[in-house]
């Protein structure tokens, strides 16, 4: 009888190259792992700042389309997201539900990924002011925008508006009027990088042109850094 023969090969151990090998793809993975998890202020307020954007011009569109006057309410959620709520101010009444349905055009809940990273502000010490216009910001001025006193979330009892051809309104008891120069919301970042917050802002001119620009760094001199007008 043959005696029987075993092959160990399957019961062999790793070798120290391959047991190498896993432990680099396990560092690598566990480093893309905690960057994607890091807090990061700068993609936080650049996607904070295109959605402003996006959903001004909706504001803007839903009043063109609707032919009325409207009012941008912002507020927070249930879910404490904050929230854009586009309304009829001459159905809108927040004591009756019925009222308040009908006379919602539109409402917007922002994503919260950015909301834990970046906040909306009504005022940033290094946006331009009307005393220091403009700064690096020159394009602004062919726009018309010198709004700096208007901004978009401001204190309920006299919030901006827009008016049936999209421009942009004080709104107050005594009635509304154009919102010379424009109007802005500011974002800013909670995380300082290695130079100062990121920040950006979204405006609306008087003519009803709507941008965007962004700075990924507040004190930096790189070229790189400086605004950057969103598309």
């Amino acid at each position: 009888m043959e005696p029987i023969s075993h092959d160990t090969s399957s019961d062999r151990g790793y070798t120290l190259i391959e047991l190498l090998v896993v432990l680099v793809i396990v560092g690598v993975l566990a480093m893309v792992s905690i960057q994607s998890l890091t807090p990061n202020s700068t993609k936080a307020v650049k996607s904070a700042v295109q959605e402003f954007e996006a959903t001004l011009k909706s504001a803007r569109e839903a009043a063109i389309a609707s032919g009325r006057d409207v009012n941008l309410l912002f507020s927070t959620n249930a879910s404490g997201k904050l929230q854009l709520i586009v309304v009829n101010p001459d159905i809108y009444d927040p004591s009756d539900t019925t009222k308040a349905a009908q006379g919602t055009f539109f409402s917007h809940a922002f994503e919260g990924s950015w909301q834990r990273y970046a906040s909306p502000v009504s005022s940033l010490p290094i946006v331009p002011s009307e005393s220091s216009p403009l700064k690096d910001l020159v394009p602004l001025k062919t726009l018309g925008f010198t709004g700096w006193s208007h901004p978009l979330i401001t204190d309920v009892t006299t919030p901006i508006g827009l008016s049936a051809r999209g421009l942009p309104q004080i709104v107050s008891s005594t009635g509304r009027i154009s919102a010379s120069g424009g109007a802005w919301i500011g974002v800013r970042g909670n995380r300082i990088n290695e130079t100062g917050l990121p920040y950006g802002f979204v405006f609306i001119t008087d003519s009803g042109v709507v941008g965007a620009y962004y700075k990924p760094d507040s004190i930096s001199t790189n070229a790189d850094h400086q605004w950057q007008r969103l598309e």
